[in-house]
């Protein structure tokens, strides 16, 4: 599985791994063309995806990175998370299972 795949539903948006820095330019700029298209906010930055359904967003609000919050785009609704990326990523990934005595 290529880095940034995370059971091969969850692909983090990154240059050089399943293709050239510009076919990330393009699936960049596809991603905030839907964005757009589905009335969401302009200040959405698209950095991932989940299947084919859903694009990660970071809502840009303010220019310290630190306190852009996540918004997940599912076509046609824009659904805001209460944290940044990686409180995101620890609610997407499941707890690993605990083993018993």
């Amino acid at each position: 599985m290529p880095p940034g795949v995370y059971q091969t539903f969850l692909s983090v948006l990154q240059p050089g791994v399943d293709g050239s820095l510009d076919e990330l330019r393009a699936s960049l700029a596809f991603r905030r063309e839907l964005v757009q298209d589905f009335g969401g906010p302009a200040n959405l930055v698209p950095w991932a995806v989940i299947g084919r359904d859903l694009t990660i967003c970071w809502r840009t609000d303010g220019p310290d990175p630190s306190a852009w919050r996540v918004a997940v785009l599912e076509e046609p609704d824009v659904h805001e998370f209460h944290g940044g990326c990686v409180e995101f990523l620890l609610a997407f990934v499941p707890e690993p299972p605990t083993s018993t005595p």
